[in-house]
């Protein structure tokens, strides 16, 4: 019987049901900024671009100052604001009255802006437009880091229209120009509605159509799909297209025929595969990922008949040999003929009965020039949007049906759900089969939650954590919590806690296997009655503190603080709250736990019934399945882990072992060395530092790391020697200056060799960010401290400003180990040569960042850190700071200022921006033990190795740099490596 195969999209297909809209369209710039983008400036003030970033090929929006205004009285000031939000008819995006409006964009730059918003009613901005007032920071101070600005506004009793800004602003009177060329960069501006988040969660409702939007809905079921849609504007495109599909046994096949008024101007030169396809006419095809690892696929077909192939990260392919596409031509069209397997799209064989996968067709013409797609994917989105992907039924519509209710019937318990599911009928329009499908899903998650007042979900790690929190996953709470992870990892699983009620509530969170009559064992087992033990299973809840100490700052959650024994945390009324479980893997044998995430709310009615034996209250038990893999992970980080901070004491240590250093920190200020007057050493006390290391070697013993733990001595042990240790007292380059550092240098070599620190672990911090003026006597001081130890690895730490080349060179033959700021010295040109001499030198180089305010984006500043390092092959990867010395006096009372732990009564507390950190170096870890698998794997499948091998090589740089502005990267990088090593072993 020949299969019949149906073909069908639904827009909006993938949304959460209740998610909150973004009333900006283009909010990542990936289109030109206008017509949503309005400039208000004296006369030449900016220059404005869509400027996209070297190695990530992010695109953004770019102000550069460009010219001052002079006044009538000669005074300079400049003033330029971009305001964002609106449309070719509207100044800005249209708002209810006496609403709460949450914001949040992301600035890079070196210049200092203020961001704001403004309200007016009715169509005329001029007339009515006032500013808002800002709950959150409202100014973005010079940062080389992409740094995350975000708040709330409430709009006036007849305010109708919105819009967000961001302003230069300076006058010379006030000695606050920016100077000509600074620049500000801006991405993912999102404004939303606060309560739109909590639609159908508090009221219960909103289980009819509404929230399932249908835009555009085509069937296809033998005739062929046409009428694609405008990229711009939404309209029928001028030269329509029409495509037929096949599902078969192996691969799917599409005949696309692009009509063509204009034949003659057809651009139809790229005829190589892998070459620039959008250089011609040319048609995307785009299918949505079906394992883990990847984004999207996409084959795009050039007229002349060359290929590209990709999967969402803009890099092509090189599987040509696996799909083919024949191109022909008719009098008033191009034709191509595809054929692409299920296999290259990740499924390992056809799909089972009843499946779909979304999809999308996109065509770009030369002639006139117009870009359409036939499921519509502008107003804002982008042809890689998964949201705005059809959706493909691989075979009958019955088929479909039947897999959809065994889905369906098996997330919800609900008696009535159920028989309305199951009793379910197609009528025959499978658009409308199709949103009843999502219907029935939307009720699933809300009777999900029952008379439940609270919502608890998953969020990912790098999930921004600024207030108010509230992530759009509350929308469609989980079922099942499924996690894997290698044995000796910390493995993370960060949830929100949500409290739907208009009054605070405090909640007991365990997780826990249960017994038959609902009472908590404590750990997780197997179905054998293995054991994941409570011990190694820890909680943690997120602790709101502000975010600068500016008269105007926002909050955001950063310490995590251990729960204690009763495990409780509060929310406050109608926000979520950040609670993190951290999995111990080490020594917990591979195989399958299974076991319950508990969350009680500590303050509702509830009684038990049937002899005290059964509960009756509001409850939550979430399902956790946790995965010990059957491999472990080693403790040494890939690439050594630097803090620049000391280990204060043995929690300390402990922290920065299980967080991935393998580096310490001893302060030259530690000790003491006094000097007489021709430069001899008077006094010497380096007792407390001796200890300190001897002490640092023992407790890394009892982490197997004893051979590879590294000392560093920092900060700047020559500035030290120089105005601490000598008190100024010599000149430098004299005889008693060279007789005087010469000594302090053998006593540093003296401490290694008394604490028994081999050579290669030791290094010195001789400069800590010298400036120009100060390479004449860094020059002098590193020559004369590698004359005296020539052995003794002393380092150089340079910081973002510029040096001339041939000064830096002269330290080459000085220094071993080369600190540099950021990527700056690996992406600039002028810096190719000094690069080139240091890696022909084996030098150890490293980079490092300093920022020091909280707002950093957790993903491209702290998880991606790690990968980097690994990208650029650097021998370190540096970070300011573990904690701070100053822990006494500032924590818990001023803004962190780079320090990522916190000192409470003597203990080290962390934080999510150092989980997040800890997760990049974990992430690596997987590509370690991939390298590993693979030198010693002894499989005969040539194809699966050659696979592997081409993705760990290319890996490093595709997260760590091309694709580093992109939050899932990490993640699909460690579940394909995952795949491929379980595949290797097995």
């Amino acid at each position: 019987m020949k299969r019949k195969f149906v073909f069908m999209v639904v827009l909006g297909w993938g949304y959460g049901l209740l998610s909150a809209q973004n009333f900006i369209q283009n909010p990542d710039f990936d289109k030109h900024f206008e017509p949503e983008c309005r400039f208000d400036m004296t006369p030449g003030a900016l220059k404005v671009s869509v400027f996209t970033e070297d190695s990530t090929w992010n695109k953004c929006l770019k102000l550069e100052v460009k010219a001052y205004h002079k006044q009538k009285d000669g005074a300079e000031r400049i003033f330029g604001t971009v305001r964002i939000g609106g449309d070719k008819k509207n100044n800005g995006f249209a708002v209810k009255p006496n609403t709460v409006y949450s914001y949040s964009l992301e600035l890079k730059g070196n210049a200092t802006v203020g961001i704001g918003a403004v309200e007016w009613e009715g169509p005329d901005y001029w007339k009515d437009m006032k500013k808002l007032k800002l709950t959150g920071a409202d100014t973005f101070k010079a940062s080389d880091e992409w740094t995350t600005l975000n708040g709330s506004f409430q709009t006036g009793p007849k305010t109708t229209h919105a819009a967000i800004g961001v302003s230069f602003w300076g006058e010379a009177r006030w000695k606050n120009l920016p100077p000509i060329g600074s620049f500000v960069l801006i991405d993912k501006v999102k404004v939303v509605e606060k309560a739109d988040l909590f639609g159908g969660l508090k009221k219960k409702q909103g289980t009819g159509e509404q929230g399932i939007p249908l835009e555009r809905v085509a069937l296809q079921g033998g005739e062929a799909l046409q009428r694609f849609a405008d990229y711009k504007t939404g309209r029928r495109a001028e030269a329509d297209t029409i495509a037929e599909f096949r599902a078969g046994e192996n691969s799917i096949r599409l005949k696309i025929r692009c009509l063509e008024p204009m034949m003659d101007k057809l651009q139809a030169s790229v005829k190589e595969d892998g070459a620039n396809p959008w250089k011609d006419d040319c048609v995307e095809i785009f299918f949505a990922p079906v394992v883990k690892y990847r984004v999207l696929s996409q084959f795009v077909v050039a007229a002349g008949g060359g290929r590209w192939m990709g999967r969402g990260t803009g890099q092509s392919g090189k599987e040509f040999d696996r799909w083919s596409a024949n191109v022909s031509r008719e009098k008033d069209a191009w034709v191509v003929d595809a054929e692409i397997p299920y296999t290259l799209l990740g499924w390992e064989k056809r799909p089972e009965p009843g499946s779909e996968i979304r999809f999308n067709l996109a065509r770009t013409r030369k002639a006139v020039p117009e870009v359409s797609s036939w499921s519509f994917a502008g107003s804002g989105f982008g042809f890689h949007d998964l949201s705005r992907f059809g959706v493909i039924l691989l075979d009958s519509p019955e088929a479909w049906r039947a897999k959809t209710v065994g889905v369906l019937t098996r997330e919800t318990t609900d008696p009535a759900l159920l028989k309305k599911i199951t009793s379910w009928t197609l009528t025959g329009d499978l658009s409308e089969d199709y949103r009843q499908a999502q219907l029935f899903r939307k009720e699933i998650n809300i009777s999900k939650l029952g008379d439940r007042n609270f919502v608890v979900t998953q969020t990912a790690p790098t999930l921004d954590p600024s207030i108010p929190f509230l992530p759009a996953t509350i929308a469609a709470p989980p079922s099942k919590i499924v996690l894997r992870a290698a044995g000796n990892e910390f493995k993370a699983l960060p949830l929100a806690v949500t409290n739907v009620m208009d009054r605070a509530e405090e909640y007991r969170i365990v997780v826990s296997s249960m017994s038959p009559r609902g009472g908590e064992l404590g750990g997780l087992k197997t179905a054998g009655g293995e054991m994941f033990p409570s011990g190694k299973i820890k909680l943690f809840r997120g602790v709101r503190v502000k975010d600068g100490d500016e008269e105007k700052h926002g909050l955001r959650f950063d310490p995590l603080a251990p729960m204690d024994v009763t495990s409780t945390v509060v929310v406050l009324p109608n926000e979520s709250t950040p609670v993190w479980v951290i999995f111990n893997t080490q020594g917990i044998k591979a195989g399958r736990y299974d076991g319950m995430i508990r969350v009680i709310p500590l303050g509702q009615r509830a009684s038990m019934e049937k002899e005290a034996t059964v509960y009756k209250g509001p409850m939550l038990d979430l399902p956790i399945e946790f995965e010990v893999l059957p491999f472990e992970l080693d403790r040494k980080p890939p690439v050594s882990q630097f803090l620049f901070q000391r280990a204060f004491n043995k929690e300390c240590f402990d922290m920065l072992m299980e967080y991935g250093s393998d580096s310490v920190l001893v302060n030259t200020w530690g000790f003491r060395v006094s000097f007489h007057k021709d430069g001899s050493i008077a006094g010497r006390d380096t007792q407390r530092a001796e200890e300190e290391i001897l002490c640092l070697k023992e407790w890394a013993a009892g982490y197997g790391m004893e051979k590879n733990l590294k000392i560093g001595v920092a900060y700047g042990a020559y500035t030290t020697f120089r105005d601490v240790h000598s008190k100024k007292q010599f000149k430098s380059g004299t005889p008693e200056w060279t007789r005087a550092w010469s000594e302090y240098v053998k006593v540093l070599e003296d401490i290694r060799r008394k604490c028994g620190i081999p050579n290669e672990n030791f290094f010195v911090e001789i400069w800590d960010e010298p400036h120009e003026k100060d390479m004449e006597e860094l020059t002098l001081a590193s020559r004369a401290a590698h004359e005296t130890v020539p052995g003794l690895n002393f380092m150089v730490t340079l910081a973002a400003w510029d040096i001339p080349l041939p000064k830096l060179e002269q330290l080459i033959p000085f220094f071993s180990h080369w600190c540099l700021w950021s990527t700056k010295f690996f992406t600039e040109e002028k810096y190719a040569p000094l690069m080139k001499k240091l890696r022909t030198s084996r030098k150890n180089i490293s980079f490092y960042t300093c920022e020091t305010i909280m707002r950093q984006d957790l993903y491209k500043y702290y998880r991606s850190h790690p990968w980097t390092a690994a990208a650029y092959e650097l021998d370190m990867s540096n970070m300011y700071q573990f904690v701070t010395y100053l822990s006494e006096r500032r924590d818990w009372k001023m803004t962190a200022a780079g320090e990522m732990a916190r000192m409470a009564s003597g203990h080290p507390v962390s934080s999510i921006r150092q989980e997040c950190l800890r997760i990049g170096g974990n992430d690596l870890k997987y590509m370690r033990k991939l390298a590993e698998v693979l030198k010693n794997a002894g499989t005969k499948d040539a194809k699966l190795r050659a696979e592997a091998e081409a993705f760990l090589k290319d890996i490093p740089a595709k997260v760590g740099i091309r694709m580093k502005h992109d939050p899932d990267q990490a993640e699909i990088a460690r579940e394909q490596a995952i795949d491929y090593i379980l595949k290797l072993i097995r």
